[in-house]
């Protein structure tokens, strides 16, 4: 996570909260200025002493080592708080056999994990959670989640329809003087109708890619997984693992090309927890909505 720089924990110092007993956390700093503030109207002289107190609070503590760890630190969990909850909705949005093959990709690389702690040498499960196990996992949950779009698109549009449609309209082109209102109304419908099947040729397309790269991440897992029955070599889950990685980058890649399907793919931080519990079910994510309404 990039740090803030001099204005931004300068804007963080301004707005800072402090927890007082009985009432929480409050705008320390902003209280202090309306004590000066409504001081001043019996004195001006306490508007001047407001302004230096200001001038030195926000002088010394944007630039304090201490504040710009606490701040680093809160940010980095709002941002680990982000990305869980994202997890969790594009988890909700999965059928059924997309949850299952989540929660078993999910279990292996617990298994994985597990494996490593036993072996001999400097390899662990925490380096094997910072090497990219973690984005693996999150970059599984989102081309199960574009699958689940596309599928929903391909149901919803009929090729042999638009075809068809295309075809008719090609003939009433043809029919109509070029130029005239009739002609201009059926070209634009025939744009539209070329359009819509580009795209639908288009999301069939990205669908088999979409089923190949999950089945190569499954694949290469379970090889990882089994590779570790029959050796105790830490340096060849390594290697393996480092080639996942490198393969992943071309997924990302073509995810950031398909941005309409996938979204923005950023380097998103998730849970240090790998292991085998899944995210929130949807029944449960529901119950919660309703308790809020």
């Amino acid at each position: 996570m990039p740090r803030l720089g001099f204005w931004g924990y300068l804007k963080e110092a301004f707005h800072l909260k402090v927890r007082l007993p009985l009432l929480g956390y409050m705008p320390m700093n902003k209280m202090v200025l309306a004590v000066f503030a409504v001081g001043g109207l019996a004195h001006p002289a306490v508007w001047f002493l407001g302004m230096a107190y200001e001038a030195a609070y926000l002088t010394f503590l944007p630039g304090n080592a201490r504040f710009q760890t606490v701040v680093d630190g809160r940010k980095l969990l709002e941002e680990r708080a982000g990305a869980v909850r994202k997890q969790v909705e594009l988890f909700d949005c999965l059928d059924p056999t997309s949850r299952e093959r989540y929660q078993q990709l999910q279990a292996l690389c617990a298994d994985i994990l597990r494996s490593v702690d036993h072996m001999p040498g400097s390899l662990g499960s925490e380096d094997l959670q910072a090497g990219g196990l973690a984005q693996l996992l999150q970059i599984f949950l989102r081309l199960l989640h574009s699958r689940v779009r596309i599928k929903e698109i391909l149901m919803k549009t009929n090729h042999e329809e638009i075809v068809s449609d295309i075809k008719t309209l090609d003939a009433k082109l043809a029919a109509q003087a070029e130029g005239s209102p009739m002609h201009r109304s059926i070209r634009g419908s025939l744009e539209i109708q070329k359009k819509r099947l580009e795209n639908l040729v288009r999301a069939t397309e990205n669908l088999k890619v979409t089923e190949s790269e999950l089945d190569r991440i499954e694949k290469q897992m379970s090889l990882i997984r089994e590779e570790m029955a029959v050796t105790s070599d830490p340096t060849v889950v390594s290697t393996r693992l480092d080639g996942v990685m490198q393969s992943l980058q071309g997924t990302t890649r073509w995810m950031t090309e398909h941005a309409e399907l996938f979204g923005p793919i950023e380097e998103t931080l998730l849970p240090d927890s790998l292991g085998p519990s899944p995210p929130p079910r949807p029944d449960a994510s529901r119950r919660r909505q309703g308790q809020k309404e």
